[in-house]
């Protein structure tokens, strides 16, 4: 995983900083779910400040881009992605799939990577959240780190103020049963069709 020190901005720093939502959404895009999106979000502020051309280029650390990629510290990453310059990094799509790579859809990654639960990485990983889940809500209407009630997808794979579930409103469906003039029923039912659409995506 990623070798850390210090984080520069050596290069690029003319280059159009991304605003958080941009960044939310070029993590999304790289295969993170909104949850991580948003984590990964706060990460990308906290180790480049959304600059995707930030380079560390010192010592052991050769760091690229938004998620600070460091090639040196993840030796085979450039040729698993079948990447010849480590410029290519800092292209904000590119750099999301490297960290996606990263990830590996295991969430202990996150520290093993970027240290987002040891001290000071912590802390100013921290600092980075609300912001974070600010850009996620703007994307998608609700934030996936803390939303409970029934608007929010993650809710609505369990269930509502009523108790009911996604799983019973379709069943309802089948059964004949269903009340579709009731608004909850409704919005699980959009819900659900809604997180079939983003799981096939």
């Amino acid at each position: 995983m990623l070798t850390h020190g210090l984080r520069g901005l050596g290069g690029g720093l003319g280059a159009a900083v991304m605003s958080p939502s941009q960044i939310f959404q070029t993590a999304v895009n790289a295969g993170f779910d909104p949850a991580t999106a948003t984590q990964m979000t706060a990460i990308a502020l906290r180790e480049s400040s959304g600059n995707p051309n930030a380079a560390n280029l010192s010592g052991s650390e050769q760091s690229y881009g938004l998620w600070q990629i460091n090639v040196q510290g993840n030796p085979t990453l450039m040729s698993q992605m079948g990447l010849t310059d480590p410029n290519q990094l800092l292209n904000p799509a590119t750099n999301a799939q490297a960290a996606y790579l990263l990830y590996n859809n295991n969430p202990n990654n996150l520290n093993v990577a970027w240290y987002i639960n040891q001290p000071g990485y912590s802390q100013a990983y921290q600092a980075q959240l609300p912001t974070a889940e600010a850009a996620a809500e703007q994307v998608l209407g609700y934030n996936p780190l803390s939303d409970t009630g029934t608007s929010s997808t993650a809710s609505l794979l369990g269930t509502g103020s009523t108790g009911l579930s996604v799983g019973d409103a379709f069943s309802s469906i089948v059964s004949g049963e269903a009340d579709l003039s009731d608004p909850t029923t409704l919005a699980l039912l959009a819900a659900g069709a809604g997180i079939l659409v983003y799981l096939a995506s």
